[in-house]
Parts: structure tokens; sequence; C-alpha cells
């Protein structure tokens, strides 16, 4: 319909850096000292909620802090240790920028196996310097069902990298499943912290932004 206002958000794909908005509580939790200490946090929502954008954001601000070497690690297609290992590889290929940023090459952590090669970024970033931000978990409960010992040997692989920090993003589907239909889930996480809309403030004053063409909507009508 002509002149009807443009949504303020970006449909089908993350934002990150300048594109992202809100979710500041979140970001303090999970980029923040870890509390209780564990290095280990979940976060879990419905779909299109915004748990890509969040990880990918958390990803591009441990970047841009230089403290850590982070890597976000699209679990998607992992039903199987081969796939796995191939989409941390592949994930190692998409950081190939940052690694070089830190003088880590492909080749320095290149091995045959999901384990080698954590073993390998671990000892090329210093101690406790990776961060990964794992999307997709739900894929572990395929992996699960086809190969307990791969999930075995994921968790093993991790906490090999100890004292490295990790968030989860998975849907409520894992955690309605419960944790315990990924073995050993439940011993090295926490409860999820959910993620839900964005708190009042921070959706009204998005949808007082301009986006593109469109003028920023008045109080009143961000309101209604």
């Amino acid at each position: 319909m002509s002149g009807a206002s443009t949504v303020p958000y970006v449909i089908g794909q993350w934002v990150a850096g300048e594109r992202f908005y809100g979710r500041s509580g979140e970001i303090a939790a999970h980029a923040g000292e870890p509390s209780g200490g564990t290095r280990r946090s979940w976060i879990a929502g419905l779909r299109r909620i915004g748990k890509t954008s969040l990880l990918k954001q958390l990803d591009h601000l441990a970047a841009l802090e230089g403290q850590f070497l982070p890597l976000f690690w699209d679990l998607q297609g992992a039903g199987s240790p081969e796939e796995l290992a191939l989409t941390f590889a592949e994930a190692l290929l998409d950081a190939e920028e940052v690694l070089a940023r830190r003088g880590i090459s492909l080749l320095a952590v290149e091995d045959t196996d999901l384990a080698g090669r954590m073993e390998k970024l671990a000892r090329a970033a210093g101690q406790g310097a990776v961060w990964l931000f794992c999307d997709e978990a739900d894929e572990l409960l395929a992996l699960a069902r086809a190969d307990p010992g791969a999930v075995h040997q994921l968790w093993e692989a991790l906490d090999a990298l100890a004292p490295a920090r990790l968030v989860l993003a998975s849907s409520l589907r894992l955690v309605d499943l419960g944790p315990q239909s990924v073995p050993g889930l439940a011993e090295r996480f926490p409860a999820p912290r959910y993620l839900g809309g964005m708190p009042d403030a921070e959706a009204r004053s998005l949808w007082g932004e301009p986006a593109g063409d469109r003028e920023p909507f008045a109080a009143a009508e961000a309101a209604g």
C-alpha cells in the first residue's frame, strides 16, 4: 500500500555492528565477567527471535575488544562426527581474517580431527583466549541420536579448551526435550537464559529511529 511505513527490522538474516540494535541486558549477561565460576552460557528462544544476531554481535564486540579470539561456529548440518568436524573447519575458514590479525594461519590450526583443530587453536591463541559462539545447538540432538560417542568427543574437546569461554544458542526445542537429551549438556552449561522480545524502552526507541526513507514514528504512534 502506498505510503505504508517501513518496519525498521532486517528480516530473514542476522545483523551485527552498526545494524544491531538493543539487547543491552543480554550483551551484558553474556559478555560480562562470568558469574558462578562458569565461563559458559546458554541462550534459548523462538525461531527468528534474534539468537544468531545476538551471537554475531557478541562475536563482533569480542573482536573489537581484542582480548579474546572470537569464533562463530554454526552447528547446522552437524549430524555426524565428520559433519561436526567440517562445520568447525568452516568456522575457522570464516574467521581467517580474525586469525590473521592474531598472527595465526589456517595451516597452523589444521588437523585431521575436531579435537586436534581445537587443541592447535587454543595453543596458537593462548591460554583462555578463545571465545566460541555456537549457533544452532539443536543439531546436537541429531548428533546424539546418530552417534552418542561423538557428543562425548565434542565435550572432551571443549573441556580441553578450558578456560575458554563458550556461548551456546538453541531453539526452545532443545530446552523442552530436556538437556538430558544430549548427554553431558546439563553438566556443562547452566540453565538457559531465555531471549524474548525487546524491553519496552528499547522497542520504543527503535521505532523512534529513522529507517531508510521512513521518518521516525512519533511517541504516540510507537506506544500504540
